[in-house]
């Protein structure tokens, strides 16, 4: 129905008029009435009279009228009206008569005491409608499914009418109640859904579940990518360096026909940038320098250089021949052991290490020796965790870094399109914004991977299902996904539009609303129903189900709205996501996994354009890989996470927990001392697997508290203070032992071994950190284990500078809660405690 304004109406005729408003003089007698339409402009004007003019109270008592004539007023026409007396404190209304006056606005309600000062509100009342008559028959609201609905809807129809007694089920009736209660029956089971997901607990919806721990500040990680380093072998031809793309594909395949895909590169963003790795035939595989052989030399362990055994710690080797300027420092490589045939009980051992220098130099006795008078010198940084033998041991020179996950590519548009590609999913937020909505297809779709210029690839085999997402935290952790405008049929990627992925929209650093940014969501939304109509099908798109990830755009408020397009050439608007499947644990491969260059292990790296490349594989296993976290395990975690970890340091026991946090700290120990006038926290750390802390990492611990301390607090990180002992153990030996022979044992037993095959022994560093007493029964169980020690006679112990030599009968030593129990039986550093064996009896 059209919008029906009368007043405009009358203004736009020239017959009739009518009141707008009364104003009242201050002697309350007086009144002067203004018309809509100015009587003069009426054609003929308007002439009223007093018999024209009528005043009722709201008792139906008439004020009469004294007097009524038209009087120019401020450029207007009024008609002044002038009463006997004035009018009391009641509504009044003043109607004028005649056919010139519009009977809509012929009579208007007035208030003579309008002038007086009232503490009362002059607007009217609001408009009530009057009840509508109650209905008194009951209907079961408990009734949720379709029996009790059914039930409910029968017992309502015979109330309200009860002359209909059918019940068969072919009756209409009986067909539109059961119709009606299987409806209802569906939209209660959606209101309980919905219902379920609003509660923590009930919720079984990831993004549900991920909505309320954010609100707590926990996120819901979705696991990691893992990671991992190739060792190529280039073909000899042709020379040089040759370049491997990043994005270059790499499989592993198992019998059972499960493949797992990974890409040469750090991730997607080396792949767009054009990222390259070089390798040459040259580096393939370098043996090491052996400058001597096994025959014994008492002063080994006093060489510069290595005889046939890199050892524990070692950052240098050196290989034959002259090779430093096929290296630059930062470069890695592998270091891998070879045992031969008859050595196989040896273990294999690898390792991957990061040049800092590379140096030719000459070996003056290796042409005599026959090992090679040219050498050159590789250093790494990182020391080595075992021994390698120097004879088995070859340099890898060509590695090259990998992540899981297979790239590929989906095509859409906002709005609609007349190229046949998926539309985003449009649903109206709040202020009428509208949200776009496109899910990430999580298989290969053939025509998207051709238009982004991806290898084909078997569409049938299962990639992985999930998001890769890469980094050192999964809560941190980024995902692998690229977003551009496209242009089509050009197959254009705009540059300049390109979208970036935020974690969230809103947040501490929420998005602007010119910011080119989207976020991923969990679950998916596609196609839920369609209905047939003349024309075509209307077709409802939504959230259909918890597993895949959706793409979404910003609102307009949080994050750009991208332009909606249209179904016209050149008004259309692509965007093109490049993202990377393969996510999760499944991702860690065992060492020598890697080794196909296609999928279905048909095809040859020749075969896709890199010939240069003859073969690869991983010398170690690939790892990193974390599966999502599940529903079951945020629940558990995330109301009580804000308590396991803190972001403050304010008494002793907090530095020492966030210390402990490092992955090289094996415990730490924090106390409060006044220096000056203000209170310092010195922290000591116990180092894993060593017993000296590293320069570097002393600083690295200082800035790390730093960023926890209080203000006006300062934070100084001390070297463990160390409790050296000096022991002398009196060991009875069996008669069928040899002395010697349960000496080395023990010595085995007590101090460990490093190298190829470790043992740990009772004095290892990891044994024993801040406030660890040295207990004398576990010490003497350890020693007497040792096959040939028939008794522990005696135990003497001393500590340098604090007490001398004496026998140890108190059941244990307690070192101060600061101080870390030492013996490291070394020559060379004597000060660093001791351990000496003596003998009775034996063979």
């Amino acid at each position: 129905m059209a919008t029906i304004d009368r007043e405009s109406a009358l203004l736009a005729q020239d017959k009739l008029t009518g009141i707008d408003f009364v104003a009242v003089h201050g002697d309350q007698t007086t009144l002067d009435v203004y018309f809509l339409r100015e009587p003069t402009a009426l054609s003929p004007a308007l002439s009223l009279s007093t018999a024209d003019v009528s005043i009722v109270a709201e008792d139906d008592s008439i004020l009469p009228v004294a007097s009524a004539s038209f009087t120019p007023l401020a450029g207007r026409t009024v008609l002044r009206v002038t009463t006997d007396r004035p009018g009391d404190f009641g509504r009044y209304r003043l109607a004028l008569a005649g056919n010139r006056i519009d009977p809509f606005f012929r009579s208007i309600a007035i208030n003579f005491k309008a002038a007086c000062p009232s503490d009362v509100d002059c607007a009217p009342p609001p408009h009530l409608c009057p009840p509508e008559e109650r209905d008194e028959i009951v209907v079961d609201g408990s009734a949720r499914d379709f029996w009790s609905l059914r039930r409910a809807l029968l017992d309502f129809a015979n109330q309200r009418n009860p002359r209909w007694q059918d019940r068969l089920e072919a009756d209409v009736g009986v067909m539109l109640v059961e119709l009606l209660a299987a409806l209802g029956d569906e939209l209660a089971y959606y209101q309980d859904r919905v219902g379920r997901e609003a509660q923590f607990e009930s919720a079984t919806q990831r993004r549900s579940v991920r909505r309320h721990v954010r609100l707590v500040d926990y996120d819901l990680h979705d696991g990691l990518g893992a990671r991992g380093w190739l060792a190529v072998e280039a073909a000899p031809t042709p020379p040089g360096f040759r370049q491997i793309p990043a994005g270059t594909g790499v499989w592993a395949r198992s019998e059972g026909g499960r493949v797992v895909g990974f890409e040469v590169g750090n991730g997607l963003a080396e792949a767009l940038d054009g990222k390259t790795f070089r390798v040459n035939a040259r580096r393939n595989k370098l043996a090491a320098h052996v400058w001597d052989g096994e025959a014994p030399d008492a002063m080994a362990a006093l060489r510069p250089l290595p005889a046939n055994c890199l050892p524990v710690g070692a950052t240098s080797v050196y290989v034959q021949g002259h090779v430093a300027a096929l290296f630059d420092v930062g470069e890695r490589v592998f270091l891998a052991t070879e045992p031969l045939v008859a050595n196989r009980d040896m273990p294999i051992r690898r390792a991957l290490v990061t040049l800092t220098a590379a140096a030719n130099e000459t070996d003056p006795l290796g042409g005599v020796l026959g090992t090679g008078a040219d050498v050159t010198r590789l250093d790494w940084r990182e020391p080595l965790p075992f021994e390698m033998n120097l004879e088995w041991l070859s340099v890898l020179g060509n590695a090259v870094p990998v992540t899981a996950g297979v790239t590929t590519a989906s095509d859409f548009s906002v709005g609609p399109n007349t190229r046949n590609l998926p539309a985003a999913i449009e649903r109206t937020g709040a202020d009428g914004s509208t949200t776009f909505l496109h899910t990430l297809p999580n298989r290969l779709v053939a025509d998207d991977r051709a238009r982004a210029g991806l290898p084909e690839l078997d569409a049938t085999i299962a990639f992985g299902d999930s998001l890769v997402r890469l980094g050192t935290d999964p809560r941190k952790a980024d995902a692998e996904i690229a977003l551009v405008e496209l242009t089509l049929p050009a197959n254009t990627e705009g540059a300049l539009w390109k979208w970036k992925w935020r974690r969230s929209l809103i947040g501490s650093n929420s998005a602007e609303p010119e910011d080119t940014v989207f976020t991923l969501d969990d679950g998916s939304w596609a196609r839920a129903v369609g209905y047939r109509r003349l024309g075509g099908e209307i077709v409802h798109h939504d959230y259909v189900s918890d597993a895949g990830t959706t793409l979404r755009f910003g609102d307009g408020e949080f994050g750009r709205m991208p332009p909606r397009g249209i179904a016209r050439a050149g008004q259309e608007r692509f965007f093109r996501a490049r993202y990377r499947l393969g996510n999760g644990a499944r991702g860690n491969l065992p060492a020598d996994a890697l080794r196909w260059a296609d999928p279905t292990g048909t095809k040859s790296f020749g075969d896709l354009g890199l010939g240069f490349i003859a073969s690869v594989s991983n010398p170690l296993a690939t790892s990193g890989g974390v599966d999502p976290e599940t529903l079951l395990e945020a629940k558990r975690d995330a109301p009580v996470a804000f308590r396991a970890e803190t972001y403050r340091a304010v008494r002793p026991e907090d530095y020492d927990e966030l210390a402990a946090r490092l992955a090289w700290v094996q415990r730490a120990g924090t106390q409060f001392r006044w220096t000056g006038s203000w209170l310092s926290a010195f922290t000591a750390a116990d180092p894993a697997h060593v017993d000296e802390l590293p320069v570097d990492r002393r600083t690295a611990l200082t800035r790390y508290l730093d960023r926890y301390r209080m203000a006006g607090r300062e934070v100084r990180v001390l070297e463990p203070r160390y409790a050296n002992l000096d022991l002398e153990i009196l060991i009875c030996v069996a008669p069928t032992s040899y002395p010697g022979d349960v000496i080395a044992a023990v010595k085995l037993a007590l101090l460990g071994r490093k190298g190829v095959r470790p043992i740990v022994g009772f004095f290892d560093p990891d044994h024993f950190t801040f406030g660890t007493p040295l207990d004398r029964s576990e010490l003497e169980t350890a020693v007497q284990r040792v096959p040939g020690v028939r008794a522990v006679k005696e135990i003497t112990i001393k500590r340098r500078g604090v007490f001398a030599a004496r026998p140890f009968v108190e059941p244990y030593y307690q070192p101060a809660a600061n101080e870390v129990i030492r013996i490291e039986n070394d020559p060379r550093h004597p000060d660093r405690g001791s351990v000496e064996l003596r003998t009775e009896g034996g063979a």
